[in-house]
């Protein structure tokens, strides 16, 4: 199976095919219709299919009431652009560590910040 086939492979989550679901409901498959391609023609079909084999993996957490008023306290607090504050807040939600290359993240509590070499 190759990555456009693997693109359009239904969702383990038990929803429709990555990207072919709500507008916006599923970021996930946005990211693996994006990368999947690129990394194909860059790296080589087998090393975009592994990309997106862990990316399948994960699962899709909704942005309730909850979760935005902690990720704009958090925002406030922690001076985080909404992105940032929003993935942060999911991450603290699910006690999950933040592996990154953002300097955003620099020196917050389960956070995982390696400098990019310049």
């Amino acid at each position: 199976e190759g990555v456009a086939e693997l693109l359009g492979s239904a969702d383990p989550d038990g929803g429709e095919g990555f990207g072919q679901g709500q507008a916006g409901a599923d970021s996930r498959g946005e990211v693996v219709d994006h990368l999947g391609p690129q990394f194909a023609q860059q790296r080589g079909e087998g090393v975009a299919l592994q990309y997106v084999a862990v990316m399948q993996q994960g699962h899709v957490v909704e942005i309730g009431a909850a979760l935005a008023l902690q990720a704009a306290a958090m925002g406030m607090r922690h001076k985080l652009p909404l992105a940032d504050s929003i993935i942060y807040a999911t991450a603290q939600q699910g006690n999950a560590l933040v592996w990154t290359q953002d300097a955003d993240f620099e020196g917050l509590p389960g956070v995982r910040y390696y400098a990019k070499n310049a």
